[in-house]
């Protein structure tokens, strides 16, 4: 009879204990589940998030000023045009006596990821005399097929309706958004 009690609390302490290693391994299952799924969550919120945060420069926007690597900064009219991946740019600098110094009109594909902004230029017409932080630019008529066209890495800087271009020379120019584009 002993010997009966001794083998029931046996079976009975290793059927307790084969309960509670499976209990552990389901609560480790159910503790890695949750892991997995909170990485998952993490990595899509962070995806959906990098997109929500993606600039969105379609549209026009109006040339305010051309502002040099030295701090120089000249009065300019214009509008830049962003409209699924093409750009479109028209601009004038002005000197202190209100006259036209220089000119723009270039144009092309652009990419945009963050705030990494790469202007494909296909086509250039442009013409200036110096100005400070600007050397002469003698007049340039260009079509360039998309196999040939130049890249212009630079960056964009957005806060609220004011678009800051910089580009590589260290110059930046700054729009403003139209209000009825």
């Amino acid at each position: 009879m002993k010997g009966e009690k001794n083998l029931m609390r046996k079976k009975v302490f290793a059927s307790s204990r084969a309960r509670l290693f499976s209990l552990r391994d389901k609560s480790f299952l159910r503790s890695l589940t949750y892991l997995i799924a909170m990485i998952v969550a993490t990595i899509t919120w962070t995806e959906a998030l990098d997109q929500m945060q993606q600039l969105d420069l379609r549209g026009a926007w109006d040339v305010n000023e051309y502002v040099m690597k030295d701090g120089t900064k000249h009065a300019t009219k214009g509008h830049i045009l962003f409209a699924g991946t093409d750009w479109t740019v028209l601009f004038f600098i002005i000197n202190a006596r209100g006259e036209v110094n220089r000119g723009s009109a270039e144009g092309g594909t652009y990419t945009l990821k963050g705030n990494d902004l790469v202007l494909r230029h296909h086509y250039n017409l442009s013409v200036g005399k110096a100005m400070q932080g600007l050397p002469e630019s003698p007049l340039r008529m260009d079509v360039i097929d998309a196999e040939h066209a130049s890249t212009e890495p630079t960056k964009a800087e957005l806060a609220g309706d004011r678009l800051t271009i910089c580009f590589p020379s260290g110059n930046k120019m700054v729009f403003k958004r139209r209000t009825n584009s």
